[in-house]
């Protein structure tokens, strides 16, 4: 099981109702995306694992690297660590080319 406390300078940066997501920095993968979700049902259990798994199958600087992965069927919960990437929000840059 994913705990926060073997994490520092953790931060939550959303928190929907399905989905929290925290920026944090782990010793041995530097900064990171810990996204923490409910399971709704069987269908978005099967997505999730296709989405990680194709993000474990590319090495690209577009997507981030998955490290860990792990899905709690008993208590419906899904935690992913991913490579945090550094970038602007999709607001921010559609408003920036609106001005143009």
């Amino acid at each position: 099981m994913i705990d926060l406390k073997n994490f520092s300078q953790v931060k939550l940066i959303f928190k929907g109702d399905q989905k929290s997501v925290y920026f944090a920095f782990h010793p041995e993968y530097g900064y990171v995306v810990i996204k923490i979700g409910k399971l709704k049902n069987r269908s978005q259990r099967e997505r999730i694992v296709r989405e990680v798994k194709f993000l474990k199958s590319i090495d690209s600087r577009y997507f981030p690297k998955n490290f860990e992965f792990e899905i709690n069927d008993e208590k419906k919960k899904f935690f992913i660590i991913e490579e945090f990437i550094k970038s602007n929000k999709i607001t921010e840059l559609t408003d920036y080319y609106r001005t143009y």
